[in-house]
């Protein structure tokens, strides 16, 4: 009887007393497929659930545009922000070299492809090179004693960290926070990687917390990785479709780089684009003495050739010269000069204003030539276009004899332009269409770029000189 009594006095009041002491289950909970609703013990101790509502927090437009953000932070200006950068290639072309160069000037705080870089800690991860071939590297590239604050982590050492992963990352979190290091290489990601790199799962799931780390600790991650297979187009190079595998490395990457190998040419290309990098294309060329890759400008312009280069040095040390200047602090003939002024000026690196040169300032266009002031007057004109070829005569008479002859000849009827070949013999026409003086040069290379395709030209005496294709005629012993 005392039992029965003691079960009536313990009967729940209410299906959620029943619930709440788990007498009944709950509904929602016992529904294949359906969560149960968060609960809390009630406020009151009464050991009766209360429903918790979930709640979002949701930014306002006016919140996103009225917060101010500090600008994207570099480790290298222009070319390596901070966030998980992708640095792809084909094997042997290069990769390694060019991190190790990295890494030794962010950790002498010296120059990388002429940017200043600041000083900071380095952890490079070499899983592909002993401490050999690794001494005999950076022999090479000029690394000394006590020069840089760079750690070195070999295959053996970094297993801990295979397969990547969260925890791994993790793990590799807590060594690149407690060492205070700014900039973490990882060469090569086929030897921490497990699985099929096509699998974009897989990958996303190696990936993503490795760029979840490197954001968070406000590191630039670089993880070297391979190209594909199939030859990319040297006018059109993308590093994100280019990289080995599934599209994913593209998608979960802050930033990717591609160092390309030119056909026939002893340089490459090194090609990027990212969410904070803007897309670029520069020029490199190997020193097999350093080691090293050497910056050669903008690879969407024709590489200046060693005259060139000693021509612009000479313009620059004498602020504004004439063609006659130029030639007397070179010591060179006059119109091998003048044809190197005018490729100069039509690559856009010299200006030529009241006939002087002078280097272009930040803020002017030169991607176009300059036109001269005084364009309207004929006589001027084709004077300024024979000026080649005035080298050697001093005569007034002479002078105005070739003038007259050039303007008998209107530039439409200079010979029309073709399809040019590597062998060709050719002239050069300046901005007007006017045939320029001179002896015709031999066609030694087609280069392609934005700007449209041109010729590197090679004269008797082996100068050379790049020109706008659709600027060249075929000289008498090539035309049909």
């Amino acid at each position: 009887m005392s039992d029965i009594l003691k079960n009536l006095f313990n009967y729940p009041r209410s299906l959620e007393e029943a619930i709440a002491r788990g007498l009944v289950p709950d509904k929602a909970s016992s529904e294949p497929g359906v969560p149960a609703e968060a609960s809390a013990p009630s406020p009151l101790g009464d050991g009766r659930a209360k429903e918790q509502r979930f709640t979002l927090r949701i930014i306002s437009a006016d919140e996103v545009l009225a917060r101010e953000w500090p600008e994207p932070e570099w480790v290298v200006e222009e070319i390596l922000p901070i966030g998980l950068t992708l640095l792809g290639g084909k094997s042997k072309v290069g990769k390694s070299f060019l991190c190790l160069q990295l890494a030794q000037a962010v950790a002498c705080g010296g120059v990388f492809f002429g940017r200043r870089v600041e000083r900071a800690r380095v952890l490079y991860f070499a899983l592909e090179d002993g401490e050999r071939r690794l001494q005999s590297r950076m022999r090479a590239q000029g690394w000394t004693l006590g020069s840089g604050d760079c750690g070195f982590v070999h295959a053996k050492e970094a297993r801990p960290l295979w397969p990547l992963n969260r925890q791994n990352a993790e793990r590799l979190a807590t060594v690149v926070e407690n060492g205070g290091y700014k900039l973490v290489v990882l060469d090569t990601f086929s030897r921490l990687f497990q699985g099929d790199q096509n699998d974009a799962t897989a990958v996303t799931a190696a990936l993503g917390p490795l760029q979840e780390v490197a954001n968070r600790l406000e590191i630039a991650l670089v993880l070297v990785d391979h190209h594909n297979k199939i030859r990319q187009n040297e006018t059109g190079f993308d590093p994100v479709l280019d990289v080995l595998g599934s599209t994913a490395k593209g998608a979960v990457a802050d930033n990717i780089l591609g160092l390309y190998k030119r056909q026939g040419q002893p340089g490459a290309i090194l090609a990027g684009r990212g969410r904070d990098l803007e897309e670029i294309r520069l020029a490199l060329r190997w020193d097999s003495v350093t080691m090293t890759w050497q910056l050669e400008g903008d690879a969407d312009r024709p590489i200046l050739t060693d005259g060139q280069k000693e021509i612009m040095e000479a313009v620059q040390s004498l602020g504004v010269a004439t063609c006659q200047e130029v030639a007397d602090a070179l010591g060179r003939n006059k119109g091998t000069v003048y044809r190197a002024l005018q490729g100069l000026l039509a690559l856009g690196h010299l200006l030529k204003e009241d006939g002087v040169y002078r280097l272009p300032t930040k803020n002017e266009e030169v991607r176009q030539p300059r036109q001269p002031s005084n364009r309207g007057n004929r006589a001027t004109e084709a004077t300024d276009a024979t000026e080649a070829t005035d080298a050697t005569d001093g005569c007034l008479v002479a002078r105005v004899a070739k003038v007259a002859q050039l303007l008998k000849q209107p530039a439409a009827t200079c010979p029309p332009a073709r399809s040019i070949d590597v062998g060709d013999l050719v002239w050069r026409k300046d901005a007007w269409g006017h045939l320029m003086g001179g002896e015709p040069m031999r066609v030694a290379a087609l280069i392609e770029t934005r700007s449209g395709p041109w010729a590197r030209l090679r004269g008797e005496g082996d100068e050379t000189l790049d020109w706008p294709l659709g600027r060249l005629v075929l000289a008498e012993a090539d035309r049909e």
